[in-house]
């Protein structure tokens, strides 16, 4: 029976590459802050409107690992009242933050994938 001798090289690199653009990806405070402003101002403008109170507190709080956006306050407690309603107090929901973020996931999804295809070019991983 004959004997075949195989070597791989390239193994190491390929995953000191890998966990190095693993790292970058879940670290990505550039992107989320986009994202966090962008969706802050979908969701101030879906914002039910008395006084503007509500949409002027909707703000972006992107961190390093997510991309998030908050509204309400000392001097909005109602915010979480009109996204997700009060039936006890025949309130209806008028949701507002939950619809930006819905109605923009071909763009975020969009935002993540080229995120995800500039760290694949970086680290030569295409």
């Amino acid at each position: 029976m004959a004997e075949a001798n195989i070597s791989i090289q390239g193994v190491k690199e390929v995953t000191d590459s890998l966990n190095r653009m693993a790292r970058d990806l879940e670290s990505n405070l550039d992107l989320n802050k986009e994202l966090s402003t962008t969706l802050a101002q979908k969701a101030s403008a879906l914002a039910p409107r008395l006084t503007g109170a509500l949409a002027s507190s909707v703000q972006g709080n992107p961190s390093a690992e997510k991309a998030q956006i908050l509204a309400g306050g000392v001097g909005v407690p109602y915010a979480g009242v009109q996204e997700y309603g009060w039936p006890e107090k025949n309130i209806n929901a008028q949701p507002y933050l939950r619809p930006a973020v819905h109605n923009n996931m071909g763009y975020i999804i969009e935002k993540y994938n080229d995120s995800i295809q500039k760290a694949i070019k970086k680290y030569d991983l295409n």
